[in-house]
């Protein structure tokens, strides 16, 4: 008993619920009613004025007039005078309110109207009260007004368009009828929904049982929800809590290994892009972007099969990769890099695939292959010079002595023309051809016997003044003007020979560029914490385009009296010093080169470079 008192009771509470949410609803919708009703009342009522008003002051306009009937023009000026829809007037209407004699009367006049308003006034006129708002099709509304006119009376018909007002119309009837359906729908509902609100509390009581979990006898349905939920609650909660140590155990776990991964990415000298299944960028390590050039989120997310996020270089190999499934073997390609600079890179394009070899995305490795290159170059250079270097010297020597014996014999000759008042031309033009020859021998011995390196601590200023004072006196150089930017406390360790000799050769090659023109060469140098930098620039024609690649090579020249040696022993007495020597551009605007040397010099004595020009 106790238990279906509880139940009882239980239902008894939905119950009331429900119906005192019928009776809330009911309130609202009668008071919504009421707001519309009062609301459209009101409108009704102030156009009902607004529409009599109208009328008096047109019938006052018309009696002004004089005239029976209106014509178009005047009835044109008074509809748009007062925004009318239409307006009309019935002459002599007949005082009784007989129906018949109303009929003849109006088919009388309605001659007099326009017919496509016949269907909008013969309603108004037969059947409505004068001064009463009749509604009427698309939104308009019309009102008759009698108003004397010689013996009798004149009927006025206005309509006019009132959009709201016919909105509150057709809204109220609507809402009427929904009022009711709402209603009714409600009814039902609030009967419909103790049944299903009690059955749910049923199935989990019954539920419980078959689980084998007991309750007490006297607990309704509700009691033993509740009572449950408290139990499960409790139950997920400890099991919350084993399960958050377990997961801080494993996600630490997770997190230090996930942690040493990307150390080992970011620690990496080689760049690694790992791309999934879909062509979208998973991840990049800092060495790829260094390479590439790029920023980290220019890559991240982006897609190689639709977005321009690689480099053209390497795009097309993975998108290769992504359509035929097979993995590209190592291979180099090159790059332009923002500041204009070639470099070359190696890549290769592996599938990343699963135990069951299912295809997860792609791995590309970029190495920077730059320097490797540079030096792959610069031996085979090396081995070559050392080859025409062994070649040179023998041929040299046997030149030469062949040379001293054709001069000797030049000289004698000369001698014997001169003791018989000969001409001695032709013999001195053997005689300098001879000369050149051997002088150009002698530079190939240079070239081909190696250097002895001797290292002191030279002030960087006075070598390069040195070499601005040695060009003033040569016979080519008398056009030129040599200014140089170097700062007075700067010192190197070099051997002054060697490197005065090198930058000289640079010098000579900038100077006959101008060809006997005048022009100015610009020496410029910088210092960081590892390299010293000399730049030598003119402003003459840049070396040709096809042969700037092998400039350093021996017997390349782009003048064509030159010997194409003085750039090869400029380029090999600065590699004496583990320095480089580069062009960094030749353009028809001119040529810069750039002599880079390691700076062994300590700290303290490197101050901040005052630049001090010195003009020829």
């Amino acid at each position: 008993m106790a238990t279906k008192s509880r139940n009882q009771k239980f239902g008894s509470t939905v119950q009331l619920g429900l119906f005192t949410i019928v009776v809330l609803l009911l309130f609202l919708n009668v008071s919504a009613n009421y707001i519309i009703y009062h609301v459209w009342e009101m409108h009704k009522t102030q156009i009902s004025l607004t529409m009599n008003h109208l009328a008096v002051e047109i019938s006052r306009k018309v009696q002004a007039f004089e005239e029976p009937v209106l014509g178009e023009t005047l009835t044109s000026q008074l509809k748009q005078s007062f925004n009318l829809a239409g307006l009309a007037i019935l002459p002599s209407v007949p005082e009784t309110d007989d129906p018949s004699i109303r009929w003849r009367w109006y088919l009388t006049a309605a001659g007099q109207l326009d017919v496509n308003e016949l269907h909008r006034i013969t309603p108004v006129v037969l059947h409505a009260k004068t001064t009463e708002l009749i509604a009427g099709e698309d939104d308009i509304y019309s009102l008759t007004y009698l108003f004397p006119a010689g013996q009798g009376q004149n009927l006025l018909v206005i309509y006019k368009r009132f959009p709201t007002l016919n909105y509150l119309d057709t809204t109220s009837r609507r809402m009427f009828v929904f009022n009711l359906a709402a209603l009714a729908i409600i009814m039902i509902l609030s009967l419909m929904l103790r049944r299903y609100i009690m059955a749910p509390f049923k199935k989990m009581r019954l539920a419980t049982e078959q689980a084998g979990r007991s309750q007490s006898v006297n607990a309704d349905e509700v009691d033993i929800v509740v009572d449950e939920y408290r139990k499960m609650i409790g139950e997920l909660q400890e099991k919350e809590t084993r399960l958050v140590q377990m997961n801080r155990v494993i996600s630490n776990r997770a997190d230090r290994l996930e942690q040493f991964n990307a150390h080992i990415l970011s620690s990496m000298n080689s760049g690694l892009i790992s791309i999934d299944r879909d062509g979208v960028v998973n991840s990049v390590n800092r060495a790829a972007a260094r390479i590439l050039a790029t920023d980290l989120n220019s890559l991240l997310g982006k897609s190689v099969l639709s977005d321009v996020c690689l480099n053209n270089a390497i795009l097309g190999a993975v998108r290769a990769v992504f359509q035929d499934r097979q993995s590209r073997e190592y291979y180099e390609t090159e790059l332009i890099h923002p500041n204009g600079d070639l470099r070359r890179i190696g890549v290769t394009i592996s599938l990343i695939t699963d135990e069951d070899e299912s295809f997860l995305g792609v791995t590309t490795v970029i190495v920077d292959t730059t320097e490797l290159h540079h030096l792959r170059k610069s031996l085979e250079t090396k081995e070559r010079l050392s080859a025409l270097g062994e070649m040179a010297g023998g041929l040299a020597h046997q030149l030469r002595n062949t040379l001293g014996a054709i001069l000797g014999y030049g000289r004698l000759v000369r001698k014997r023309l001169a003791a018989n008042k000969l001409s001695t031309d032709c013999v001195e033009a053997i005689e300098q051809e001879g000369t050149e020859a051997e002088n150009m021998i002698e530079k190939f011995l240079s070239f081909a016997r190696p250097f002895e390196f001797q290292p002191t601590r030279e002030n960087l200023r006075s070598l390069l003044e040195e070499i601005s004072d040695s060009e003033k006196v040569k016979a080519n150089s008398g056009h030129i003007e040599i200014s140089l930017h170097v700062p007075g406390d700067l010192f190197i360790v070099c051997d002054r020979l060697l490197l005065k000799q090198a930058i000289c050769n640079i010098v000579d090659n900038a100077v006959g560029a101008y060809d006997k023109l005048s022009g100015i060469i610009r020496i410029v140098s910088s210092v960081d914490t590892e390299m010293v930098c000399i730049t030598i620039e003119d402003y003459a024609g840049g070396i040709p385009e096809k042969i700037q690649s092998r400039i350093f090579t021996p017997f390349v020249s782009s003048r064509p009296g030159g010997t194409g040696l003085g750039l090869s022993l400029a380029a090999r007495m600065v590699d004496l010093h583990g320095g480089s020597l580069k062009l960094v551009k030749s353009t028809s605007e001119g040529t810069i080169f750039e002599v880079s040397l390691p700076n062994r010099v300590p700290k303290t004595e490197i101050n901040k470079p005052e630049p001090v020009a010195i003009k020829k």
